[in-house]
């Protein structure tokens, strides 16, 4: 995970928000892709069998990411700290002890997005002890 976040900050230019590991117990990094065309970064960890996703945005204003439309979007929020607003959906899913949730925010000149499905506590917890350099 740390050769993952080094060589997005040589490619940023600038060191990205990074997710805590060992905040998580049972999370893990599986893997990172990125495209240097559309300066767009993928993290994929693994938590509690179920996948995690955090993207990573330079050109933010050409991108969007989408939940797909047959999920209902179940409570809109959000999520203040002390380096910007985090804006979070919980979806609706046919798993009675999870939602899905999506956060976005903006730090830094970059665009990030984190797509999991868990109990909220446990994705607003990832939230809250993202690293902001």
């Amino acid at each position: 995970v740390e050769k993952a976040y080094q060589a997005l900050k040589e490619e940023f230019g600038i060191a990205p928000v990074r997710i805590v590991m060992g905040s998580m117990e049972g999370m893990s990094f599986e893997s990172m892709e990125y495209d240097k065309i559309s300066q767009f970064a993928e993290l994929s960890y693994l938590y509690d069998e179920k996948n995690v996703t955090f993207f990573i945005s330079a050109a933010y204003k050409d991108s969007s990411l989408g939940m797909d439309v047959d999920e209902h979007i179940r409570n809109e929020y959000v999520l203040k700290n002390e380096n910007c607003d985090i804006t979070i959906k919980e979806y609706k899913t046919t798993d009675e002890k999870n939602n899905r949730y999506w956060a976005n925010f903006r730090y830094n000149g970059l665009e990030y997005f984190l797509v999991g499905t868990m109990k909220k506590e446990k994705f607003e917890f990832i939230l809250e002890n993202l690293y902001f350099w």
